[in-house]
C-alpha cells in the first residue's frame, strides 16, 4: 500500500489520523468483495442496460483494479472475456466509451488498439454545435463531456491525440454553461451544481494540457477563478451542493468528482478543510454491512475516492480473506412502525411560480407563515386554500393544483393534542421542503429529486390544544408531492392527537 501510505503520511502524523489508513484499506477490501459477489457468471455487471451495456462492467472492473486486483485476477479476466465476447470492442454511449478507456488504461499498453479506437469514436461524436458530448440522441451536457475528456486524457498517455480544434471547442462549450454564481450547469436551463463545476474546471484543465496552454487567457482564468471560489464557498462532504440546495441522488458521483478535483488541482485542503480525510470518514460511516454503498456505480465511485485513483497506477496485491464476524454498518435511528398511517387529508395552496431555472421558491415569502391560519377557501396570499383528500399515501399536490415547474406549493394540517407532548413528523418529498410547526421553522430540507418516504425525521413539540403543521414544497420540474406521518419519539403510534383540515376550537394555551 505504498501509494496510499504516502498520500496519508502527513495526515497520519496527527492523533486524529491514527488508524485511518487501515480503516480505509479494510473498507476497500470489503467493497471489492461486494462487487465481486455481484459479478454475473459471464463476467459482466448489469449488461441489461440498453444505453451502457458494457459501461458498468468496465467501471466495476476499473474500480477493482484500483482496489488491488491484479491484471490476471480471475475477476478481471472474466470481465475482459465478457467485453471481448462479441469481437472488437465498440461503444454505444459516451459514458460507456469513457469507462472502457479508463479500464483498459489501467491494464497498460496491452489494450492500446482498443483505447485508440474508442478515443476516435469519441472524437467522431463530438457535437460541433454545442461543443460538448451527450447521450445518444440527447442534448449535450457537461457530465458526458467530462467523461469524454477524461478518456481522451488517458488515451493521450497511449499515443492518441485528439484534434486541437476539438479541445478549443470543448473550452468554449464548457464556458457557455457557467452561471452568474460562478458554478456550472449540466446543460442550459438547469441549476448550477458542484458536480458540474468539478466537471467544468477539470475539462478545461484537460483541454489546456492537451493544447500545451501554460497560462489561460484572462477571460478563461477569471471564469475558472469564479468556479474555484464557488466550490470553496459550498464545500461539503455530506451532501452534493446543487443550486441553492443539494442533490440527494448524486452524492457518490459528487465525491468521485471531488477526488479528481482535489488531486488534479493539487489541493490538500478546500475552504481550509482536509477534503480527503473528511470525505473518507464520511464514506466509512456510510458503508453498508454488505460492503457496498448502494448501487454498483456508487460503490465503484466510493472505492475510487478512497484510493485517490485519478490517473494513478493501480497497485496490485493479493485479495485478503473475507473479514470474520459481522461488520457493523451505519447506526440506524428509530424508524416509524409500518402500521402508522400516512396523513392523506390536507389543506393545499399553489402554485406560486418562480423564474425558470431557479430554486428560490423555498426562500421566497409568499405569505406570513407565523400568522397564517389555513381554512378551506381562506386566504393564502395570492391563492386560496383547498381541501385535498389524497386517494393514496403520496399526496400529489402538484397534480391537484397544476404541476407548474419552478413553483412552490403549500400543504397544511391542524393537530389537536390532549396534552403537551413530544412527537416526530416523518416527511419525504419531491423536491425540497420546509416544515413549520406553529409558525416556527423546524425543517429546511432544500434537496432536489425525490427523497422517498420517511426521509426526514423532524422532532416537534406539540402544545395542548390546537397545533398547525405547514409544509412548503418546491417543484423544479415534473412533480410536486410528499408523504408525511406522525409518531412518538421512538417510532411508535402517536396517541392523543387528532388531525383535521378544520381549525380546532381553542383549548388550553392554543
Amino acid at each position: 500500500m505504498r501509494m496510499l501510505g504516502l498520500l496519508l503520511a502527513a495526515a497520519a502524523a496527527t492523533p486524529a489520523g491514527e488508524g485511518l489508513e487501515s480503516r480505509v484499506n479494510l473498507a476497500i477490501d470489503r467493497a471489492a468483495a461486494h462487487l465481486e459477489s455481484r459479478q454475473a457468471a459471464d463476467g459482466s455487471w448489469q449488461k441489461e442496460d440498453a444505453v451502457h451495456p458494457k459501461g458498468r462492467t468496465a467501471l466495476c472492473a476499473y474500480a477493482l483494479r484500483h482496489a488491488g486486483r491484479a491484471k490476471e485476477h480471475p475477476t478481471i479476466l472474466a470481465a475482459l472475456s465478457f467485453l471481448d465476447a462479441s469481437g472488437p470492442i465498440e461503444a454505444i454511449s459516451t459514458y460507456e466509451a469513457a469507462c472502457l478507456v479508463l479500464f483498459f488504461h489501467s491494464l497498460g499498453e496491452r489494450r492500446k488498439e482498443d483505447i485508440h479506437r474508442l478515443c476516435q469514436w469519441l472524437c467522431d461524436r463530438f457535437h460541433n454545435g454545442a461543443k460538448l458530448w451527450g447521450y445518444p440522441g440527447g442534448a449535450p451536457d457537461l457530465s458526458n463531456t467530462q467523461f469524454a475528456a477524461m478518456a481522451l486524457k488517458a488515451g493521450a498517455q497511449h499515443g492518441f491525440r485528439a484534434p486541437d480544434k476539438l479541445w478549443r471547442g470543448v473550452v468554449d462549450g464548457t464556458l457557455r454553461l457557467q452561471a452568474e454564481s460562478g458554478a456550472f450547469r449540466y446543460n442550459p436551463g438547469r441549476l448550477w451544481r458542484a458536480t458540474m463545476t468539478h466537471a467544468a474546471l477539470l475539462t478545461i484543465l484537460f483541454a489546456h494540457e492537451a493544447l500545451g496552454v501554460k497560462r489561460p487567457g484572462r477571460e478563461v482564468a477569471a471564469a475558472m477563478e469564479r468556479g474555484h471560489a464557488w466550490l470553496d464557498a459550498h464545500f461539503s462532504v455530506e451532501r452534493a451542493p446543487d443550486g441553492n440546495g443539494w442533490n440527494k441522488g448524486f452524492f457518490y458521483y459528487y465525491l468521485y468528482g471531488l477526488e479528481r478535483y482535489g488531486v488534479l488541482f493539487g489541493k490538500t485542503t478546500i475552504a481550509g478543510r482536509d477534503w480527503y480525510r473528511e470525505g473518507a470518514e464520511e464514506l466509512l460511516a456510510r458503508q453498508a454491512r454488505d460492503g457496498g454503498w448502494g448501487s454498483l456505480e456508487d460503490t465503484a465511485f466510493a472505492i475510487l475516492f478512497l484510493r485517490r485513483a485519478t490517473f494513478s497506477e493501480p497497485e496490485e496485491r493479493a485479495a485478503p480473506p473475507p473479514p470474520s464476524g459481522e461488520i457493523a454498518g451505519p447506526a440506524e435511528a428509530p424508524r416509524p412502525e409500518a402500521s402508522i398511517p400516512f396523513l392523506r387529508a390536507w389543506l393545499v395552496a399553489g402554485p406560486y411560480p418562480e423564474r425558470a431555472g431557479s430554486d428560490d421558491m423555498l426562500s421566497t415569502q409568499h405569505f406570513d407563515v407565523r400568522r397564517m391560519q389555513p381554512a378551506a377557501s381562506g386566504d393564502a396570499g395570492r391563492k386560496r386554500w383547498e381541501v385535498l383528500a389524497s386517494p393514496e399515501d403520496r399526496v400529489d399536490v402538484g397534480g391537484a393544483l397544476g404541476a407548474a415547474p419552478y413553483a412552490a406549493f403549500y400543504a397544511a394540517v391542524w393537530l389537536e393534542s390532549d396534552a403537551t407532548r413530544e412527537a416526530v413528523v416523518w416527511i419525504g418529498s419531491d423536491d425540497g421542503c420546509k416544515l413549520y410547526c406553529n409558525g416556527e421553522e423546524v425543517l429546511d430540507g432544500h434537496h432536489h429529486e425525490d427523497s422517498g418516504a420517511d426521509f426526514y425525521r423532524v422532532p416537534v413539540s406539540l402544545r395542548e390544544g390546537r397545533n398547525l403543521l405547514l409544509l412548503r414544497i418546491e417543484n423544479l420540474e415534473y412533480y410536486a408531492n410528499f408523504q408525511a406521518r406522525l409518531s412518538d419519539p421512538e417510532g411508535r403510534p402517536l396517541t392523543g392527537v387528532e388531525t383535521s383540515t378544520r381549525r380546532p376550537a381553542a383549548k388550553g394555551r392554543g
